[in-house]
């Protein structure tokens, strides 16, 4: 995502290769290709080639999910999410959720009104954050 914005801006993709100090003072240079080594493990599936990256929610829930650089915002399906809360349960932790109100019109241009949100931890390889994602 941060790649085609950087694409845009400057013209063209930034150099790839890189060195790395590995244990014993040895270096190593690799060079990939840019979208694959952005967050994690990409993958690309479907006739639209859609991009989706390995991803663990609240360290409990490893998947692979859509990364949508296009979307303004985060869903995961109510049924997807009380999977997630029961896991979640049963090891005595809990799931935040807010009450919200937002209409949403999306690509197809469908409606929908969501009414809750949760804030999730997301672990990307050795990266974490926590993002608010909308329950649809």
């Amino acid at each position: 995502m941060f790649l085609i914005g950087w694409e845009e801006q400057q013209g063209g993709l930034p150099d790839t290769s890189a060195q790395w100090d590995l244990p014993g003072g040895e270096a190593a240079s690799r060079q990939a290709e840019p979208l694959m080594m952005l967050l994690g493990n990409l993958t690309q599936r479907g006739r639209a080639k859609q991009v989706y990256i390995e991803v663990t929610i609240e360290s409990v829930w490893e998947c692979e999910a859509l990364l949508d650089t296009g979307a303004e915002i985060c869903l995961i399906s109510a049924t997807t999410f009380g999977d997630l809360k029961q896991i979640m349960e049963t090891s005595d932790r809990r799931l935040k959720v807010e009450a919200c109100s937002l209409n949403i019109t999306s690509y197809t241009q469908t409606k929908a009104q969501l009414t809750r949100k949760a804030w999730l931890e997301f672990t990307f390889g050795k990266m974490k954050l926590v993002h608010p994602v909308y329950i649809s």
